[in-house]
């Protein structure tokens, strides 16, 4: 991914909010993300991590969705990558598997997941970089993102990527507790408005 000097000038422009985005450093790609918190390196519950996934995916008909999760300075992260077909991969440093079905299946999400639907391919204007989605659908798949990545512990990462008018180009809404969400479309990536969106 490349970061644009470019302005986003109506970036959210069906939740209202005007203001241009400024680019940040690219985090798509899953060992590039770096973490330092406190918390502490428990051993994590991978198939309740991919079922929540799942069930996020599930619900939204999200294409991907991506975790980051802090396991804490002592330990390595954890990657665990989820497709809506029900793929998972799971990946700490350079040891990468996938998980077979029968892993999760019966697992249960790890907690109450937010409102989730389908809004279809959301239009989105390469040429101009703007998304023209149904009204309110942007904050709406947005609030899904940023409510989901709260069920994972301090500076986890969850990034998911949503069906656009362009196939081969989705937009990835990314999430991380207290720090502003971060859209891509195509090879353009931006900071959203702090606070954005709304409760």
């Amino acid at each position: 991914m490349l970061t644009s000097a470019a302005s986003w000038s109506e970036s959210i422009s069906s939740s209202g909010a005007t203001e241009p985005a400024q680019p940040v450093t690219p985090p798509s790609r899953r060992h590039a993300f770096t973490l330092a918190s406190g918390v502490v390196a428990d051993a994590p519950d991978v198939p309740r991590i991919v079922a929540t996934l799942q069930a996020f995916l599930e619900g939204s008909e999200a294409l991907r969705a991506v975790l980051l999760l802090d396991r804490g300075e002592a330990a390595a992260p954890l990657v665990v990558d989820c497709l809506l077909d029900g793929s998972a991969e799971v990946a700490e440093g350079e040891n990468v598997r996938a998980l077979a079905d029968y892993e999760w299946l019966d697992a249960a999400p790890l907690g109450p997941l937010p409102p989730l639907r389908s809004f279809g391919p959301l239009d989105v204007d390469f040429s101009a970089l703007t998304v023209t989605a149904p009204f309110g659908a942007l904050d709406f798949v947005a609030r899904s993102v940023r409510d989901t990545a709260a069920l994972f512990p301090g500076r986890s990462v969850l990034s998911a990527g949503f069906e656009s008018t362009d196939p081969d180009r989705p937009l990835f809404l990314t999430a991380r507790r207290d720090e502003p969400m971060v859209a891509t479309l195509g090879d353009e990536e931006y900071e959203l408005p702090r606070g954005w969106p709304s409760e």
